[in-house]
């Protein structure tokens, strides 16, 4: 993850720093965050309950390819589909040194800051209804 901030503060060092020139970077926080911590602290910050009810991945897999091929022709969007459950099964975690070490950039927000502060957000815009925010 990266806080909004921190990729606009990282866009504008890149196109200023002369070590940037026809290089490629990754950027986000040192350290990765799964899942279930995003939705385990949104949850905190919107004072809602959540659970986890965990499903093995194979039926889900095909229950997914068989509703891609049953809305295909009626020109429907699959609610459920691959692209979707592979996004919510597999962890990636990115290297992110090359920006700290070769840049000297290091993103001012944590993980979980940035979650809290986007929940926050997402509230006041009113995408999102709340029981209350919770102060952190």
């Amino acid at each position: 993850l990266i806080h909004v901030e921190d990729l606009a503060a990282f866009l504008l060092h890149t196109a200023t720093h002369p070590r940037a020139t026809g290089e490629v970077f990754i950027c986000g926080n040192e350290s990765p965050v799964d899942l279930e911590t995003i939705i385990t602290t949104a949850a905190e910050c919107f004072r809602v309950e959540n659970r986890f009810v965990r499903v093995p991945e194979q039926p889900v897999k095909m229950a997914a390819v068989l509703c891609e091929k049953m809305c295909q022709p009626l020109g429907v969007r699959p609610p459920l589909h691959s692209r979707r459950v592979a996004f919510f099964t597999k962890d990636r975690a990115f290297d992110t040194s090359k920006m700290r070490t070769m840049l000297e950039f290091t993103p001012k927000h944590g993980n979980l800051e940035g979650i809290r502060e986007t929940a926050r957000w997402y509230a006041e815009k009113g995408w999102v209804r709340s029981k209350g925010m919770q102060a952190t």
